[in-house]
């Protein structure tokens, strides 16, 4: 019934966008209740489905439209400008920008002109237009790749899952860039493998049938087991002098804590710190597992755990023992060397980017507690984590400056890279490179989607830590502000 046309009519009327086309939507889901939709005539419709085309979100799917509808209204609140002149329509993104032909008269209505296509970079209000008429396009990364980052290079089918499952709240997509394959370069890198011939997998391969179910998991036991281990000492001291991290894995949740050290003999502290912090929140630990080494098997350990919890070593030399802690330590490893190395961020900046995974890791679904539709937060407080608050590891941030002594024309605002989340406020971290420090602030502006090479952002770089990358301008744009 509807008109086959690729274009779309542009519409000052229509107070939505809508397509009569199920193919053209990059993403679409179906509205639990129809839309219903008034006619110039009089008579009504209804819309089924919404979704995202190219740059058009909310896009109403509307099979009983004679032609799909691009609402100039929906334009205008999005910030574009739109000019009606000489039978063509221009659009520019802000008052700043050039005007850039989309469309043209033809008959009574103004068409898009052929082979209409945009990319549209959501945090920065970013509009192109791609036609025969228009200049290059600069793309940006979707979605998909932008969540890839934020969680900490979780792998994209995790991602898509938690968002299909809705696992988290705050998971926004605003492209279709989720139902397409995607390859990250710095993954491939720090998480390769052997490959082991298929050959010698088929005999370990599950059989075809039903699967077995999973028991239920009590969720209010928890802290009956606590498995933990030690890394280090990295090659690198950290930022904080640390050059070992402890971590402890709640054995029914999977949830996790870490704590950087600068030396082994810590260790009896960290456990101290982790026992007081679980018992704040009104657990009791029962049982901690470790391996043999020394940091863990020596008397000020035992006469702390005495009349506590029990303390549970492994056989030795049998690290498989303690699985559920080695397996971490990897993910641990893959996915701070992908972090640093897709942003080229300095190594001793490992201990923030092994406390933002593990924060993540938090916040993430994983199989290990037979129920792939939760996340560690939600199963050990029964709340389902919020992360629309997440931010991509290493990218540019501008903290402001709460200087007393700043002067009328000093910066308001101090550059760095954020590096992380403050676990005790509703802070970010955010690393300083010219005073090479870390500072806490909630007031902080983020530009995501920068695509450049780390560099000092106010002085030359101190050796070894960097090298200087701005954009083609030599400045960098803001693009959101965050404050608590």
């Amino acid at each position: 019934m509807f008109n086959n046309s690729t274009r779309f009519v542009l519409d000052s009327g229509c107070s939505s966008h809508m397509c009569a086309s199920k193919t053209k939507f990059d993403f679409l889901k179906d509205l639990s209740t129809p839309v219903r939709i008034e006619l110039a005539d009089g008579k009504f419709i209804h819309a089924t489905a919404s979704g995202s085309i190219g740059i058009l979100d909310d896009v109403y799917y509307v099979p009983q439209l004679m032609r799909n509808l691009i609402s100039i209204s929906a334009f205008d609140r999005q910030g574009c400008g739109i000019l009606f002149e000489d039978g063509q329509v221009m659009m520019r993104r802000d008052k700043t920008a050039e005007f850039e032909l989309v469309g043209l008269l033809d008959g009574a209505l103004y068409e898009s002109v052929p082979d209409f296509e945009v990319v549209y970079d959501a945090h920065k209000d970013e509009l192109n237009v791609k036609s025969e008429f228009a200049g290059m396009v600069v793309q940006h990364s979707s979605d998909l790749d932008l969540w890839h980052q934020r969680l900490a290079h979780l792998s994209y089918d995790n991602v898509r899952h938690m968002y299909k499952k809705e696992a988290v709240s705050g998971m926004t997509v605003r492209d279709g860039s989720f139902s397409k394959e995607h390859v990250c370069d710095a993954c491939a890198t720090a998480k390769a493998t052997r490959h082991v011939p298929k050959t010698h997998l088929s005999s370990h391969r599950e059989q075809p049938g039903k699967k077995r179910r999973k028991k239920k998991l009590d969720i209010e036991m928890f802290f009956k087991e606590v498995n933990s281990d030690l890394i280090g000492p990295m090659q690198t001291q950290g930022i904080d002098g640390s050059r070992y991290a402890i971590h402890f894995t709640e054995a029914k949740s999977r949830y996790r804590w870490i704590y950087t050290m600068k030396h082994k003999d810590e260790t009896i502290l960290k456990i101290q710190e982790f026992v007081s912090e679980i018992e704040s929140l009104g657990f009791k630990l029962k049982l901690l597992k470790t391996d043999n080494g020394g940091e863990f098997v020596n008397e000020e350990v035992n006469q702390y755990a005495k009349g506590k919890f029990t303390l549970r070593t492994t056989s030795p030399h049998t690290p498989e023992s303690n699985a559920t802690s080695e397996r971490f330590n990897r993910v641990l490893g893959e996915r701070t060397r992908a972090m640093l190395k897709e942003k080229q961020l300095p190594l001793f900046l490992w201990p923030e980017a092994m406390k933002t995974v593990t924060y993540l890791s938090n916040r993430t679904t994983t199989v290990s507690v037979g129920n792939k539709e939760l996340t560690p937060y939600e199963i050990l407080f029964d709340v389902r984590p919020n992360i629309s608050t997440l931010r991509v590891f290493g990218c540019k941030a501008f903290a402001y400056n709460f200087d007393i002594d700043r002067k009328k024309l000093d910066d308001k605002a101090k550059a760095g890279i954020f590096v992380g989340y403050d676990l005790n406020s509703a802070a970010y971290k955010i690393y300083l490179p010219s005073q090479r420090k870390i500072v806490k602030s909630g007031h902080v502006v983020f530009h995501e989607r920068a695509q450049c090479s780390w560099g000092d952002l106010t002085q030359p770089a101190l050796d070894g830590d960097w090298y200087l990358g701005l954009n083609s301008e030599g400045v960098s744009e803001v693009t959101e502000v965050l404050s608590y």
